[in-house]
């Protein structure tokens, strides 16, 4: 049951993320996460981005794996496995920053 209720929240968040997917702006800010919570202990170190686009909106989001960050750097919105699921669990797809 629980992985159902799971599911459903990941389908009704797609809009959501649909909408961002490919989103493009600059870097304005980042940090790098060396120690993180429980579900993305093994992704360390990655980065968190801030990013602005020309209409001043910004965006927050990690940077995929293998890219390291510069303040300028242009980035783009894209579909990534957000964290790697335990036996039995669902695979959960967000939003993720790629250098264009």
């Amino acid at each position: 049951m629980k992985s159902t209720k799971s599911a459903v929240k990941i389908w009704r968040r797609q809009k959501v993320v649909r909408e961002k997917l490919g989103w493009e702006g600059r870097i304005i800010s980042f940090t790098k996460i060396n120690v993180a919570g429980k579900r993305f202990s093994g992704q360390t170190p990655y980065y968190v981005v801030l990013a602005e686009n020309n209409k001043g909106e910004r965006m927050m989001a990690q940077l995929s794996e293998g890219y390291t960050p510069e303040l300028g750097a242009k980035v783009k919105a894209v579909l990534r496995r957000v964290f790697r699921p335990k036996k039995g669990e669902l695979v959960v797809y967000g939003v993720k920053f790629v250098l264009v």
